[in-house]
C-alpha cells in the first residue's frame, strides 16, 4: 500500500552515520517508502553550536540520488571526485540543530534518523550533546539508533506514562513495528514508602498501600491499552513499582527489546515543548533504540494508528499553527 510518509536521516560527524543509514533503509522497506531525504552535516570551526553550518541535502529514491543546488534538484553521482561535488554543499546561518527542525518542518518529515556517539558523562555536563540538541527543537518524532541494525524492529517496549506524547508515541510504534511483539510497562513510584519505613509504619501497613497504588496503576494501563483500539500486534503489559529510567532499562534487557518508545512528557513554562528527564537519559546512553514521539499540542490522536493517520494529524497541527 502506498502511503504518504517521509524520513529524514541526519549525518554528521557526530553521528555514526553508517549505522542510521542501515535502519533508515531497513525502515524504508518495512514501511514501503519509495524514499527518503538525508541531511548531511558538516562540523564547523567553532563547533555544532556555531552560528553558520555547512551542509547537503540529498533526495534518495531507490538506485537514484539527487543533490539540492541552486534551488532544484539536480542528480547526482556520490562517487564523483570532491571538485565535482562542491556545488551540494550550502551554509546556514543556524545552528546543526535548528538546521534539522527546519528541514524536517519543509520537507513534512515524520520521522528524524539519527545515530548518535557515546558521550563522557562529564562531557554531557559541561556541553549539550549533538543529538540532545536536535531533540529539544524538532517537534517531529525521533529515532535514536543505538545499535547495530541487524533486522527490522521484533519486540517493542513501550514506556506508558498516560501522556499525550506517549500516546502518540505507541501509535507511531505500531505503525512502524507491524510484526513486532509489544510490551506496555508502567513504572509508578511510591516515596511515600520510604518515609513510612522512616516512621516505622509496619511492614504490612506499607505493602498494604504499594498494593493499591499498583491496582490503580493496573487500571490506568489497561484502560490506555483499550483507548488504542483494536491491536493486531501480540502485546503484554506490565505494571512495575521504582524509578522509571532503571526500571525500563532493566524490563528492556529482560525482554530482549531492540526499540524503547517514550513521549517527551510536557511543555516548559513559557509555552515551548520540554523535554523530560526519561527521554533525555534514555536517549542519550539506552542499551537499544529509542523512539520518542513527536511534540504535539493535542491530544486528539486517538485512532491514528497507521503511519497515514499519523501523518494527516501532524500536518493538520500544522496547518492550524501556520
Amino acid at each position: 500500500m502506498n502511503q504518504s510518509k517521509k524520513m529524514l536521516l541526519v549525518t554528521s560527524e557526530a553521528c555514526l552515520s553508517q549505522r542510521a543509514a542501515l535502519r533508515a533503509a531497513l525502515l524504508s522497506g518495512d514501511l514501503q517508502l519509495d524514499g527518503f531525504d538525508m541531511l548531511n552535516i558538516k562540523r564547523s570551526a567553532l563547533g555544532l553550536c556555531a552560528g553558520n553550518t555547512e551542509y547537503s541535502q540529498i533526495e534518495v529514491r531507490g538506485h537514484a540520488v539527487s543533490a539540492w543546488i541552486d534551488g532544484k534538484r539536480t542528480p547526482v553521482d556520490v562517487l564523483d571526485d570532491a571538485n565535482v561535488l562542491a556545488p551540494i554543499w550550502h551554509t546556514a546561518r543556524s545552528t546543526a540543530a535548528e538546521l534539522v527542525a527546519e528541514t524536517a518542518r519543509a520537507q513534512r518529515a515524520e520521522l528524524t534518523v539519527l545515530a548518535p556517539q557515546r558521550r563522557h558523562s562529564l562531557l554531557a555536563l559541561l556541553a549539550p550533546s549533538h543529538s540532545r540538541a536536535i531533540l529539544r527543537q524538532s517537534q517531529n518524532s525521533v529515532l535514536f539508533v543505538h545499535c547495530e541494525p541487524r533486522d527490522v524492529y521484533r519486540k517493542v517496549l513501550v514506556a506508558v506514562d498516560f501522556s499525550a506524547e506517549c500516546d502518540t508515541a505507541a501509535r507511531l510504534a505500531l505503525a512502524l513495528a507491524p510484526e513486532a511483539h509489544f510490551t506496555f510497562m508502567h513504572a509508578f513510584s511510591f516515596p511515600e514508602a520510604a518515609l513510612m519505613r522512616e516512621l516505622e509504619v509496619p511492614s504490612s501497613i506499607v505493602g498494604t498501600y504499594l498494593a493499591r497504588a499498583c491496582e490503580s496503576a493496573w487500571a490506568r494501563l489497561d484502560k490506555w491499552i483499550e483507548n488504542l483500539g483494536p491491536l493486531v500486534q501480540p502485546y503484554v503489559a506490565a505494571v512495575h513499582s521504582g524509578l522509571p529510567v532503571p526500571v525500563i532499562n532493566a524490563n528492556a534487557r529482560r525482554i530482549g527489546a531492540d526499540l524503547i518508545v517514550v513521549g517527551r512528557q510536557g511543555r516548559a513554562r513559557n509555552g515551548r515543548y520540554g523535554l523530560g528527564d526519561v527521554p533525555r537519559k534514555l536517549g542519550a546512553r539506552a542499551a537499544c533504540d529509542v523512539l520518542i514521539g513527536p511534540a504535539l499540542t493535542t491530544a486528539s490522536v486517538r485512532g491514528a494508528t497507521t503511519w497515514r493517520g499519523l501523518a494527516q494529524h501532524l500536518r493538520a497541527e500544522e496547518s492550524a499553527s501556520a
